[in-house]
Formats: structure tokens, sequence, C-alpha cells
């Protein structure tokens, strides 16, 4: 196809050295894109920005111009409140957009990454913080509201998250799991300890508690356990477990330095306490760890644990003390056998790739059957 021309809308400006998911994904999201030849048109950045770029797609469609589809990655924040100072100052003009795009038939599609805002749990520390927060509340559902009126298709992690999703309409959802750049390049020899790895938060909704305290009190000889997780989060860990023993280490990684301790590690841990939000919930990092052809140690009861017993990406585990404690026991005693699971799944890491995930909007919303 010649020219194809698409729209990609995000209400942030794309950081392309961004260390979280919510940064990650739109940047691999538009590189996939370009990569698949599309001629692609940013609206993106903070209000003003969008303004700008608006006008001139608009323009462009009003002198003749076609667009296969917009694709939209939202912001974990409510759409009309993502300039620096969370100031709605133009409040209705991305739905303006989105209208004006469905009258022109340019399909639409919108990914919408995180329902925090309906699992928070925090109470207001001031009444002027609990009128913010019922504001925010409010431009959430409002920016549903949106979706539902003019997008075609909603986007979503997992479609276990769309139950949480009020006022859009069924046979809108998709599901659109993160992907990865497959990196693997041959499986690690497991040494003396078996060195496992964990990436992420430590905080809120990423309990890793029972992981630590079982390596911590049952394996200090056998198994090395490091957690790679922001500075902050890695204070607050450390305050709720105490000290930790030689054989479990607290870093903060990023880039090549993070890339290091992939190499090293043997297989990577998403053993997380099911909670309600863990039923939906899908981790960039779930894809990033196959994309190094890690096994994976997940929890039963958490959509995580099922997606690596369905794709066999490791070994989901209850979520008990003797359970991970007899697992543990067993893949130490086993593990010789991790190189040959792990070949496995660096083959299996080009089933997820960003380029992929693109290719999959293309056929939802574009001309491509």
């Amino acid at each position: 196809m010649k020219n194809k021309k698409i729209i990609f809308h995000h209400p942030l400006p794309l950081n392309f050295d961004a260390p979280s998911g919510s940064g990650i994904r739109p940047v691999k999201m538009y590189k996939a894109f370009v990569s698949l030849g599309y001629d692609v048109d940013l609206v993106v950045g903070y209000s003003k920005e969008r303004q700008e770029s608006i006008k001139i797609v608009k323009a462009k469609v009003e002198a003749g111009e076609k667009y296969q589809f917009c694709y939209s990655e939202a912001s974990t924040m409510p759409l009309a409140l993502t300039d620096k100072d969370h100031i709605p100052r133009r409040p209705l003009m991305d739905a303006r957009f989105f209208h004006y795009l469905k009258k022109k038939r340019i399909r639409v599609g919108v990914f919408y990454r995180d329902i925090y805002w309906r699992f928070e749990e925090t109470v207001p520390s001031s009444p002027k913080n609990a009128i913010k927060k019922l504001l925010a509340n409010l431009f959430y559902r409002v920016e549903l509201f949106i979706y539902n009126l003019f997008i075609d298709k909603l986007f979503v992690p997992s479609l276990a998250m769309a139950k949480y999703l009020p006022l859009i309409q069924e046979e809108k959802f998709h599901e659109l799991n993160p992907g990865s750049t497959p990196k693997a390049n041959g499986a690690n020899i497991p040494g003396s300890r078996l060195e496992l790895l964990y990436v992420g938060g430590t905080v809120g909704f990423y309990n890793i508690n029972l992981l630590v305290e079982v390596i911590s009190k049952h394996f200090n000889d056998t198994i090395n356990l490091t957690i790679c997780t922001r500075p902050a989060d890695a204070s607050v860990l450390l305050q709720k477990v105490g000290s930790l023993p030689h054989n479990v280490k607290v870093v903060s990684r990023s880039g090549e330095e993070l890339e290091t301790l992939y190499q090293k590690a043997d297989c990577a841990c998403l053993y997380m306490q099911p909670t309600e939000y863990r039923a939906f919930a899908v981790p960039i990092k779930l894809f990033e760890y196959v994309s190094f052809g890690k096994p994976v140690i997940a929890s039963a009861n958490t959509w995580v644990g099922d997606f690596v017993r369905e794709q066999k990406l490791g070994w989901t585990i209850e979520y008990k003390e003797t359970e991970l404690h007899c697992f543990l026991d067993e893949l130490v005693a086993q593990k010789s056998s991790i190189p040959e699971l792990s070949e496995r799944i660096g083959k299996k890491a080009s089933q997820y790739t960003w380029y992929k995930r693109c290719r999959e909007v293309e056929t939802l919303l574009g001309n491509i059957k």
C-alpha cells in the first residue's frame, strides 16, 4: 500500500527515554507503526501542542488527505487534565477531534492502559484533596463517555479489565497486550546459586513481600534475588521488610545496566499477592522478561499466572509460603532443566513483539483484513 498515513494521538509528549510502562508503550507503538511503513502524523503533547497539531490534521483532511485510521494511547490521567498543572484548559478539545474524525469516517482506536482510579483506597489527606479526587473521577467518567460516543475500538491490556470500565459498549473492547523487542541471546547455565530477578514497583499494587520473605528465610545459600526498582520504592520496601540478608539485593538500574541484570538472571519473578486488581493487570515487564528468554515465576489467581501457564512461559504457584518454599526447593534441585526452558521461551518472544501489536491494530482499524 503506497503512502499509508495514520494519526497517532497521545495527550502527553512522547518520552523516548521513559523508564516505566506508561511512557514506554506510546513510544514503542509509534516506532512500530513507522516500521510498518506508515507516515505518522502526531497529535501529541500538552493541550496547546495538541491544539496546533489538530488544526494541521484537519487542514490536511479538508485538502483531501486520506488517513487509514487514528490510534490513540490514553494517559493514566484523565484526558482533560494532562497539562503539567492538571488544569482543564481545553476539556473538550480531544472529544471534538474524535467527533470530527468520526464524521470524516476515519476509524479511531484508543488504548486504555489502566484503571488505578477505580481501585484507589487512599483516604484524601485534606478536604481540598478530597475535592480533587472527586473531580478527577468525574473527568475519568466523562472521558469514557466520550470514547463510547466517538471511537470504534477501546483497546485494553486484558479483556478481564473491561468489566471495570462503565459506559463502554461491550463490542468496542479488544484485548491488546503489551509487546516487547526480542533480546534473548542464549540461555544461562545456572551456577552454584540460582539467580532470580524482579523488575518493577514494590509498593501499592506491587506486593512482593512474600517472595522476599521466603527467599530470605529459607534460601540463603542457594538463591540470590535481585530486586530492581525505583529508589523511592526501594526505601519503602526496606521499611516494610527490615534488613535484608546477603542473598537479597535491591538496586535501581535502567538501560544497559538493566540489560546486564537480565543477562545474569536465570529466572524472573512476578510473584505478587493476588488481588482483584491482579486478576486483570498485565505488566509490561512480563513481556520484557520473555523478550530476554527468562522463565517466569508467577502467582496463581492472577492474569499473569494464567497467561504464564497457558503459554508455557514458566511456573504458576499458589500464593502461600509453603507452596513457594516447596516449589523453590524443587527448582534449585532441578536447575539444570532451566536452560532448555529458556531457549524455548526465547524462541517464543517473536510472537509478542510491538510490531505484531500494531498489526493487530491495523487489522481492526485499517484496510488490511
